[in-house]
């Protein structure tokens, strides 16, 4: 605000005695007006002498790369490009939100004044504070985040005490502002929000009452079995800690008392922990390792980018890190199958039958989200034989036996994977919900590898697996009489199965 004309005289000795009890140096009625205001309602004020300004022009600005400026305690900054900075249209004449200028200093010669009354960003004041290790009353005030709606208020004040002291002034013209103002902030929450996330019964009117001394406004609603609070939370609140629901519930039980809340434990059902999980996982990797010689192998989480490149396959829905260690290994597994054909191409050239397992997670974008599941795979690689799809699954078959578990195979005439061959591929079913797949890998697609070798792989649903438990074994006494054998051959249809025989002998 700019005042063309105004008197230069001594405080009155009533300011003088109260800014010298709060250790301020009384100097003239015009800057102790205005640190009157900054004590008085925590507003910093700085007045410069107009006749000192550049064409009676303010701007604010950052400071040019070693752009000097002497301030008020006689120290020549040497500035940067990140301290702001109020100037006129040639210099700078303050350093923003921590002290003025010496070369717009209120002298005995003032006769006209422009009154800055600011919010300065308080992390910008801070670090101008740190850089100059200079701390005054003004900055410390600007680094607590003042109310950016305070500083016309301000200015109506210094004017009131300029008044009150028989000062001669004269305005030109309306308060200048830079800046958008801030607006109030609007929160809607209902009473039960409140209530179940502190745990009382707190009435509407309590709350109305609390946030009404706290100076917001509030509008209330009855709805279904609730009340709906519509909020206006002022500026000197909401430009700093009331912005969400959560603020006003701890707004309230402020007032209601932390202490005076009963506490009670939730009413939650009790799920023991799978203590057998562990033994189960533990029992399954016996029968892969001792039962069909199968070894274990672990890999990285990541799919191996380059042997994708070389089997000529691309993951769908596969979820991409961010910041990836390497590029090679940018996205974790959607199927484990992929490591166990890597594990062959690795050992091919020492082994001519191999046989691995590997029990590890898969992740799979699901829209917006993801999911991670457990995932059982197995491989059985020949070379230069063929691999026998009957004898693999009758190998596989004793994993479900061990878990008595009832798997029904269906055949798959269109294969969920590449390296897969139709008719030769099985569906694994339980109780009518797939949860693995098994069959011979196709010729063509492991020629990519391993030219002339034949593999059978099976992918599991590794938790769905943990969920049986191992069949105890049980023993007998031997028999007192030898056995009596007896073979039966007999003639049937050619449509019916060797699965549907033992049905129709129970029938």
């Amino acid at each position: 605000m700019y005042l063309p004309t105004i008197d230069y005289s001594a405080s009155l000795l009533w300011m003088v005695i109260r800014l010298t009890r709060t250790n301020n140096r009384p100097i003239d009625a015009i800057v102790d007006s205005a640190n009157y205001v900054m004590l008085d309602m925590s507003q910093p004020m700085h007045t410069y002498d107009a006749n000192k300004i550049e064409d009676k022009t303010i701007i604010v600005r950052y400071a040019q790369s070693k752009e000097k400026l002497t301030v008020l305690d006689g120290q020549e900054l040497t500035l940067t490009t990140e301290d702001l900075v109020i100037a006129d249209s040639k210099k700078a004449i303050s350093l923003a939100g921590v002290m003025g200028g010496k070369n717009t200093s209120i002298t005995p010669q003032t006769s006209a004044i422009f009154l800055e009354s600011a919010c300065f960003d308080p992390v910008t004041v801070r670090w101008t504070t740190l850089r100059y290790k200079i701390r005054t009353e003004a900055s410390t005030r600007f680094e607590k985040s003042l109310d950016p709606n305070q500083n016309v208020t301000g200015i109506m004040r210094f004017l009131k005490l300029l008044d009150d002291a028989a000062i001669t002034y004269t305005t030109q013209g309306e308060i200048t502002s830079v800046g958008a103002r801030a607006q109030p902030g609007h929160i809607k929450v209902t009473l039960n929000f409140i209530n179940k996330r502190l745990g009382t019964m707190v009435s509407a009117e309590r709350v109305v009452d609390i946030l009404q001394a706290l100076m917001f406004t509030v509008e209330q609603q009855a709805i279904a079995d609730d009340t709906l609070f519509a909020i206006t939370v002022p500026t000197f609140r909401s430009t700093k800690d009331v912005s969400i629901k959560e603020d006003i519930v701890e707004e309230v039980g402020r007032f209601v008392g932390y202490d005076t809340i009963q506490p009670i434990l939730p009413s939650l059902v009790s799920c023991p922990a799978d203590l057998h999980a562990p033994f189960r996982l533990r029992h399954i990797k016996q029968l892969l390792s001792f039962g069909l010689s199968m070894r274990e192998i672990q890999n990285y989480a990541f799919y191996d980018e380059s042997f994708l490149h070389t089997i000529e396959w691309e993951p769908t829905r596969a979820v991409a890190v961010t910041d990836p260690v390497s590029e090679n290994f940018k996205r974790l597994v959607t199927s484990l199958v992929p490591h166990l054909l890597q594990a062959i191409e690795e050992n091919v050239a020492q082994y001519k039958q191999l046989r691995f397992f590997e029990w590890a997670r898969v992740w799979q974008k699901e829209k917006d989200d993801m999911t991670e599941r457990k995932m059982l795979a197995g491989i059985m690689f020949n070379q230069g034989q063929q691999v026998d799809f009957y004898e693999a699954k009758a190998l596989l078959t004793q994993l479900f036996e061990l878990l008595d578990c009832a798997i029904e195979w269906k055949q798959v005439t269109h294969v969920p994977f590449p390296w897969f061959v139709p008719f030769q591929t099985a569906s694994l079913v339980h109780k009518g919900t797939d949860r693995g797949v098994a069959g011979i890998v196709d010729p063509l697609f492991l020629k990519r590898i391993c030219p002339g070798g034949s593999a059978f792989i099976f992918e599991l649903d590794g938790d769905f697996l943990l969920q049986f438990k191992s069949v105890s074994k049980k023993f007998k006494p031997l028999p007192k009489y030898p056995a009596v054998n007896r073979d039966i051959s007999m003639l049937i249809p050619l449509p019916l199965t060797v699965d549907r025989l033992p049905r129709l002998n129970k029938g």
